[in-house]
């Protein structure tokens, strides 16, 4: 539910910050299974993405937070 997914969208922010990055993939895309529209996650998972060289994955789902909130496009 609701609160499931912020639970794995914190435990992947930590679990990046960490350098598990095994660990950090799989609760980004538990978080996103649980709660696809959510922008933040969208968000930091693209970034964590990027910083993995996962350029397409991250691309696709940095495309759909700005689709989402054109105000924060740069």
């Amino acid at each position: 539910g609701d609160q499931s997914h912020r639970t794995h969208h914190r435990l992947g922010v930590l679990y990046a910050t960490t350098k598990d990055t095994t660990s950090a993939k799989k609760h980004f895309e538990l978080a996103i299974e649980s709660n696809p529209n959510d922008v933040a996650l969208k968000n930091d998972y693209g970034v964590f993405c990027m910083s993995q060289g996962e350029t397409d994955r991250a691309e696709a789902l940095l495309k759909l937070v700005v689709q989402r909130q054109p105000k924060n496009a740069r």
